[in-house]
């Protein structure tokens, strides 16, 4: 029943969104001095991309941005002056502002003192407030208050900025282990208004868990050079640091990373290095390597483990890069190679030498360990030795007293009869002297 009843309440949820994104947004100004003719444009202000959504003129001192976006998205509300100076042929230069605006398709108000506050390039002020729409009321809410993200995130677990924020957090963040981000996941509610960012957010979560601090890397089918198949976590050595780069061999942007992967290669002579490569044609990918002299461990994924590497960490990871602890344990994960290259200097020797002290130690306390149950053994044994041996020499010593008690009883016995006879004896010449005299 609770089961049918979530699934009803996410239902309602996903028909409210779609009701919304047909319906689109409207913003306008409240701003008595706003400049006529200045030009107003919207961007997205998620992600790497600042794509454009709606943009409109001042006229009459106001102006009124119309369009439409797919689920609540924080963007960019500029004004500019450049094209209307042109236009004048005026020399002088031109003026932009920036306000961020968290945009639902809703009716939306951006109110103003006047045109200079929004030079400001903030997202609420004294003298300056964006209304309409929940996600911008939370916006408004988060930007007042002076507490930290996952704060603010566990007292508004249901809004569409504590997702955003909880997704940028596991993501961005390399160095959370997986309790970590389940601690931070733990504050959002599976159910939201904004739909399509609780798919991005789950895909987020998931691969922020396999790259998590302290876990072992995703094991993934793959080829060796001679085209055997293997796994990467049986091709990972044991007992070494570990540095592990995913990369597309055809890429001129991963080609690049080649000579300042072979410095630190060269450097680093106590880690273990290999490659895997997510290349689809073998022959190519065979090549490349007999070209570029690449020495160290190659390998690249199968179809299975190509399709299990985009589910994990998203299409286009390439370049990724791992490093492991002795264990096979994640330490680090970037996308980045110089991040990579520092994080070796500082920690790679580190790491090694703790490893070895910890299975130095660890054999000194099985070899203590070892004498001491030997050492009891030996105890045990000799505590039996002496046991059989005491009881023996017992045994034997009653044994001789046994046999002694019985001479004696035995030498007793000869005495009394001799001692009988020899009374015997004397009563009987006793008898013949005294018939004798008679």
């Amino acid at each position: 029943m609770d089961r049918l009843i979530i699934t009803l309440l996410c239902t309602l949820c996903t028909l409210n969104t779609f009701a919304q994104s047909n319906k689109g947004f409207i913003i306008t100004s409240d701003i008595p001095d706003l400049p006529e003719g200045i030009e107003v444009v919207l961007e997205t202000a998620e992600g790497s991309n600042y794509d454009e959504v709606a943009r409109a003129i001042v006229k009459d001192g106001k102006f009124e941005v119309v369009g439409r976006v797919t689920h609540p998205t924080l963007c960019t509300l500029s004004t500019n002056n450049y094209k209307l100076l042109y236009a004048m042929e005026s020399k002088e230069e031109p003026t932009w502002t920036y306000t961020p605006i968290f945009v639902s398709n809703t009716e939306m108000v951006i109110k103003a003192d006047k045109y200079k506050y929004l030079f400001s390039n903030l997202p609420i002020s004294k003298h300056l407030r964006v209304t309409g729409g929940r996600a911008q009321e939370d916006f408004n809410d988060f930007n007042q208050r002076k507490n930290d993200s996952l704060t603010w995130m566990k007292q508004h677990p249901q809004s569409p900025l504590a997702i955003k924020m909880a997704t940028e957090m596991v993501l961005n963040n390399r160095t959370l282990t997986k309790r970590q981000i389940e601690d931070i996941t733990a504050t959002i509610f599976a159910c939201l208004d904004d739909y399509p960012r609780v798919q991005a957010y789950r895909r987020a979560v998931a691969t922020a868990k396999a790259m998590a601090v302290g876990e072992a890397l995703e094991d993934l089918s793959m080829y060796t050079q001679k085209n055997h198949l293997t796994s990467l976590l049986s091709a990972i050595p044991k007992d070494k640091v570990a540095f592990v780069c995913f990369w597309t061999t055809w890429r001129k942007s991963n080609q690049k990373l080649i000579p300042e992967f072979k410095k630190m290669i060269a450097k680093h002579p106590e880690v273990s290095f290999l490659c895997v490569a997510d290349d689809k044609e073998d022959f190519l990918w065979q090549k490349f390597l007999e070209r570029e002299q690449l020495l160290w461990p190659q390998y690249r994924l199968t179809k299975k483990g190509f399709k299990r590497f985009n589910e994990v960490y998203g299409q286009d990871a390439t370049p990724f890069f791992a490093m492991l602890d002795p264990e096979g344990k994640i330490v680090r994960t970037s996308s980045y190679l110089a991040e990579m290259q520092k994080l070796l200097d500082k920690h790679a020797a580190k790491l090694t030498k703790q490893y070895e002290q910890k299975h130095k130690k660890k054999n000194v306390e099985q070899d203590d360990e070892g004498n001491d149950k030997k050492g009891k053994k030996k105890g045990e044994l000799n505590d039996e030795g002496n046991d059989k041996k005491g009881k023996k020499i017992g045994e034997l010593k009653d044994e001789g007293n046994e046999k002694k008690n019985k001479k004696d009883e035995q030498n007793d016995g000869d005495n009394d009869k001799k001692g009988k006879k020899k009374n015997e004896q004397k009563d009987k010449g006793k008898t013949k002297k005294e018939k004798k005299k008679a």
